[in-house]
């Protein structure tokens, strides 16, 4: 097995290809990190979500990490790693235009994109659905390891 280091193009190229991947940030001082459905364009990764958890803790310190991997086997595998900054996308103001490139992204991307990120855990005194969000990673960083055998 050879492990070796992807160049950016490469890792870019999977992080086009892939549509699930997990997010990771600070929350209360701990990390945390979920999966998201995502789509990547020019170098940002936009998404959506309910504002919750890791919508707070990103609000809080919008410095946030972002992996995608595929793993075959035990000898064949590759891991992109993408370190970046948080932004909201509004849906009225100077980010609408982004926001709403997002939403024409995932829905080409995959139909009913928006499931996963609209559903929360079942609460009895749940009275109205709580707002959602479309955001988007800028990234700054991005790395990536192989292995092949």
């Amino acid at each position: 097995m050879i492990i070796s280091e992807m160049t950016a193009q490469e890792c870019r190229m999977h992080l086009a290809a892939s549509r699930v991947g997990r997010l990771a940030c600070v929350s209360d001082g701990l990390p945390y990190v979920v999966p998201i459905s995502f789509v990547y364009e020019n170098g940002h990764i936009y998404s959506f979500s309910l504002i919750g958890q890791k919508v707070w803790a990103m609000r809080g310190n919008p410095q946030v990490c972002f992996e995608v991997d595929e793993i075959r086997s035990p000898r064949s595998w590759w891991s992109v790693v993408a370190f970046g900054r948080y932004e909201e996308l509004s849906e009225a103001g100077p980010r609408q235009n982004e926001r709403d490139h997002a939403w024409s992204l995932l829905q080409k991307a995959r139909p009913n994109w928006w499931e996963p990120g609209s559903e929360t855990p079942h609460s009895e005194d749940k009275v109205a659905s709580p707002p959602h969000l479309f955001f988007r990673i800028n990234i700054e960083k991005i790395t990536g390891r192989r292995a092949v055998v």
